[in-house]
């Protein structure tokens, strides 16, 4: 029997619209059986609700579990969505805005803050974080990437360019040659 497969939309505020006008009331993650062309019901809202829904990550090795950064906050499900945990990623003030996750061990999640917080990193699937900031900027962590062949590769793409960490996220170096433009939104490893 084939799984059914899923598609995870993140909404803003009422008022504000996205891609094909998704907004939801508080904002939040919706979700839609696939193919998108042979929708069963169309678009539902799933929670996590009340903010700016600004990351989504669906762990590669089990799809039933989903993390969503909504309202600078992150939540975690294991049920494909159906229930969500809130889950403290410091003790601190930290506003989550991006995450990634190691494709080979899918336990070690990164999740990157705004304004200076920095980046958070989980080796158990996170339940307990440690600060893994150490020569990046104080800009936001607008995106964040774990190379796919080399668990140890982590790139940041933050308002003053591009950072990578060559050892899993412990120290941090500017990766800009080339770049013309340092404001980086986003970043992706294939």
């Amino acid at each position: 029997m084939t799984k059914k497969r899923y598609a995870y939309a993140g909404c803003r505020l009422v008022g504000l619209i996205i891609g094909v006008v998704l907004a939801l009331a508080g904002g939040g993650i919706v979700t839609a059986s696939l193919p998108l062309d042979q929708v069963d019901g169309g678009w539902q809202s799933i929670g996590p609700t009340g903010g700016l829904a600004t990351d989504l990550l669906v762990d590669p090795n089990s799809t039933d579990h989903v993390y969503a950064l909504v309202g600078f906050d992150l939540f975690g499900s294991t049920d494909g969505g159906s229930t969500w945990d809130k889950i403290d990623v410091s003790t601190d003030f930290f506003q989550a805005m991006s995450i990634a996750m190691c494709a080979a061990d899918s336990e070690t999640i990164y999740v990157g803050g705004n304004f200076g917080d920095g980046v958070r990193k989980s080796t158990d699937g996170g339940v307990n974080w440690v600060e893994a900031s150490n020569g990046l900027s104080t800009q936001t962590i607008e995106s964040l990437a774990v190379d796919p062949t080399n668990e140890l590769l982590v790139y940041a793409a933050t308002g003053e360019g591009v950072f990578k960490s060559i050892d899993g996220g412990a120290g941090w170096v500017a990766a800009n040659s080339g770049l013309t433009n340092l404001e980086a939104n986003i970043i992706r490893v294939d």
